[in-house]
């Protein structure tokens, strides 16, 4: 089977690993907690804005396992629990997915707390929300060694992310259930 897919071409890997933004050696909380939303991608970052109780509206995303190799099944148990809306959704590595696309794009956010899970990775999802999210919003990412990137929706950062994603090489992912 496959899916409609963005997919990272391989010359712009390393461009694509390091952060444009502040990484900080542990969650800002009391910042995030004034911002009209706030957008976490990862299990360890989704945790962590889990465990802090930051913003009126956030948006989980995870895969069900850490770069240590852990598995952290209770992201989606703890989200559930408090009354997120779960979704699963598909995307592979190294890709965004049309289906991803599509659902980060919409206007959930602006309703209701929103729980993705992703079967495959949720990494490079960052890049649409920071492009489809309104301004003010936060998108909050693990830097693997470094701590956790903290992105301020603006306009540069929609245009930037925007950037991004057009660098990207539209094609047809082989979908493999992981």
């Amino acid at each position: 089977m496959s899916v409609p897919c963005l997919i990272l071409p391989y010359r712009l890997r390393r461009d694509y690993k390091h952060p444009r933004t502040v990484v900080y050696s542990e969650l800002p909380a009391a910042e995030l907690k004034r911002a009209p939303g706030v957008a976490c991608v990862g299990d360890v970052v989704s945790s962590s804005c889990l465990s802090s109780d930051i913003g009126e509206k956030l948006i989980l995303l995870f895969d069900g396992v850490t770069r240590r190799g852990e598995e952290t099944p209770q992201v989606a148990y703890i989200a559930v629990k408090r009354g997120f809306r779960l979704v699963r959704i598909r995307n592979p590595p190294g890709t965004i997915s049309l289906e991803a696309m599509n659902l980060l794009c919409s206007d959930y956010h602006l309703r209701e707390n929103l729980a993705v899970a992703v079967e495959g990775e949720e990494d490079m999802l960052a890049l649409p929300l920071m492009q489809c999210l309104p301004p003010g919003w936060f998108v909050v990412y693990g830097v693997p060694g470094l701590g956790v990137a903290v992105v301020r929706v603006t306009r540069r950062v929609r245009f930037d992310a925007a950037q991004r994603i057009l660098g990207l090489v539209p094609g047809s992912c082989r979908w493999q259930s992981f």
